[in-house]
């Protein structure tokens, strides 16, 4: 009988905590709803793209905003083909009059890049330091080994390539096949590597100042 009543009072407990985030989780999207939506205006373009994040995965279900806006890589499915990969941009704010639709896209300008596993510059490992801003996309190239940098801040909706590491940088260090990016708290970029130059299995890291 006494197992019975404690089961019954963590029952209701757990419900509480259920109707508690049942709760939060409404205010968060009342206040979606009243924010005033510039999606469809040019002040779109030069909006910040989130910040360095937050200082817990609680903390983000709790205040993070929507995402209104994807970046999607699109690799290129014949690599004897003349067409580069791509990078496109899918507006999923539902207020906009481009909701669910691909309203960009941009070509790596190379074939055979095959992106991989894409990071940000800087994310909530660098959460608190305001001189970080989350404002560019790192594409590993895991076939022609080309690091491409994108630029996100100044216009979200039309991203353009900052920036691009050349194969031959990471030859120098006898790297080759970047996989995977990944943002440190420092500011710097992180890239793993498969391989090396010849071909041969090699696991590495190249590091880059973010």
């Amino acid at each position: 009988m006494e197992i019975l009543r404690w089961r019954v009072a963590v029952m209701k407990i757990q419900m509480w905590i259920i109707a508690v985030m049942k709760i939060q989780m409404w205010i968060i999207a009342y206040n979606e709803d009243t924010d005033e939506d510039n999606s469809d205006t040019e002040n779109t373009e030069v909006d910040k793209c989130c910040g360095p994040g937050y200082a817990t995965p609680m903390d983000a279900f709790l205040h993070g905003k929507r995402e209104k806006l994807l970046y999607v890589i699109c690799v290129q499915p014949n690599p004897e083909g003349y067409k580069s990969d791509i990078l496109s941009t899918v507006d999923v704010n539902p207020k906009s009059k481009t909701y669910q639709q691909i309203i960009h896209t941009l070509p790596t300008g190379k074939i055979n890049d095959e992106i991989h596993h894409s990071g940000w510059n800087t994310c909530s490992s660098c959460h608190g330091k305001k001189a970080h801003v989350r404002d560019k996309l790192i594409l590993p190239c895991l076939g022609s080994d080309r690091v491409i940098i994108v630029e996100t801040g100044k216009k979200p909706r039309s991203p353009s390539i900052h920036k691009i590491i050349d194969s031959s940088d990471m030859h120098k260090y006898n790297c080759a096949s970047p996989h995977t990016s990944h943002c440190l708290a420092n500011g710097d970029v992180m890239i793993s590597t498969l391989g090396d130059p010849a071909g041969n299995s090699k696991g590495a890291f190249m590091l880059y100042d973010g």
